[in-house]
């Protein structure tokens, strides 16, 4: 049951992006990450000083569809990612911080609506 080095190289960094994503979850539910939308349809960020994560759906017009956990360099690059479908371990996690992304950008625009519509 040796595995090669190609797949134990690819199976290690997994690991680290579910870290990644539950203390993200973590920070997400005490409203400590401020999510931007993308231009991409269906697809979150929080930009850090050095790094960028970006949640977006497989497939953004379906709610039941995988996600993906990027983390992506100042210049784009993607340096990590974990995809996971609807059926895996780790989607609960990652669909719970879809939805606090989703909830932050949303109360943000009500806010900003309501805050120029009452000072005007």
């Amino acid at each position: 049951n040796c595995k090669s080095w190609h797949e134990r190289s690819v199976a290690m960094p997994e690991s680290r992006m579910f870290e990644v994503a539950q203390e993200l979850l973590i920070r997400a539910r005490d409203h400590k990450v401020s999510w931007e939308e993308t231009s991409w349809r269906g697809t979150y960020r929080v930009v850090f000083p050095d790094v960028v994560l970006t949640i977006p759906r497989t497939y953004p017009t379906l709610e039941d569809s995988g996600l993906s956990l990027k983390l992506m360099s100042e210049t784009g690059r993607v340096v990590d990612s974990l995809d996971i479908e609807p059926d895996n371990d780790g989607y609960a996690a990652l669909s719970q911080i879809f939805d606090f992304a989703e909830q932050y950008v949303r109360d943000t625009g009500v806010n900003k609506a309501l805050h120029y519509l009452k000072s005007t």
